[in-house]
């Protein structure tokens, strides 16, 4: 059955209560690492915002943060044992209120896109529209899609953004890829354990020049007198774009477009 947004909204609680919490006891999940920087700024001068917290679950003891993630790690970091935090009472952490409000920190305060996506996934899950969820939260047509793509990475890519040894932005650009270049880059991040815009370069780089490689080879048996000499390369080469989804393509279109117009030139 389909939720309703507003509905959520009328039965929303909102009652905070300022505590201190044993640093053992919050649950930080879905985080991206924070930077040294950020984690010398804790030591220097504190938390200066209090991080916003709920329980992990009806029967749990543990807390979990709704917004804060990064403060709530560097504090680990630096050697605190307890964090001053705001406990959100009757919320429970992976649930549709819970996912809204850490929709709405992270547009009020500092985005974090997986924790985002992990609350955007579990209120699709439980059933709230996506035209709703867009309209009743201000999420752009845009940053839905962006966020939605992660859906398509595997596991251990959204476990690398993390903790940095993926950029959000390189993520992002491997869901615009073919499911073969995909492939490819998974393969890469598997045998080096990062991967950077580079990367996603030299993949399309290779699948281009494979695709030029069998182009070539369709050339000299379609039109003999067409030998693979350094000016039909480059035209061949200049047809076909680095940022074409190349497998998208059949081999043939791209090789009869090719044909079609050298023939015109001949």
């Amino acid at each position: 059955m389909t939720q309703t947004m507003q509905s959520l909204f009328d039965n929303m609680p909102i009652e905070d209560e300022e505590i201190e919490v044993p640093i053992e006891d919050i649950d930080v999940r879905d985080y991206i690492n924070p930077p040294d920087e950020f984690v010398n700024s804790i030591r220097r001068f504190g938390i200066i915002e209090k991080p916003l917290i709920c329980m992990s679950s009806k029967r749990s003891k543990k807390y979990s943060v709704l917004s804060g993630r990064r403060r709530v790690l560097a504090a680990k970091i630096a050697g605190y044992t307890s964090v001053k935090c705001v406990l959100r009472k009757g919320f429970v952490y992976d649930s549709a209120t819970a996912s809204a409000l850490t929709i709405e920190a992270n547009r009020q305060v500092n985005q974090n896109p997986i924790a985002e996506y992990k609350a955007l996934m579990t209120m699709i899950k439980e059933g709230y529209g996506k035209d709703d969820i867009k309209s009743s939260l201000g999420i752009s047509e845009s940053h839905f899609k962006r966020l939605s793509a992660l859906s398509a990475l595997p596991d251990n890519i959204i476990e690398a953004v993390k903790v940095r040894k993926v950029a959000l932005s390189t993520a992002i650009n491997i869901t615009k890829l073919s499911d073969f270049q995909q492939d490819d880059l998974i393969s890469k991040f598997e045998s080096k354990g990062f991967l950077t815009g580079e990367d996603i370069r030299e993949v399309k780089q290779v699948r281009r020049d494979s695709v030029v490689q069998d182009v070539m080879a369709q050339l000299t048996e379609n039109m003999p007198e067409y030998q693979a000499g350094p000016s039909v390369i480059e035209r061949v080469e200049k047809l076909i774009s680095p940022d074409d989804d190349l497998p998208a393509r059949t081999w043939n279109a791209a090789i009869e477009e090719v044909l079609k117009i050298l023939r015109s030139k001949s």
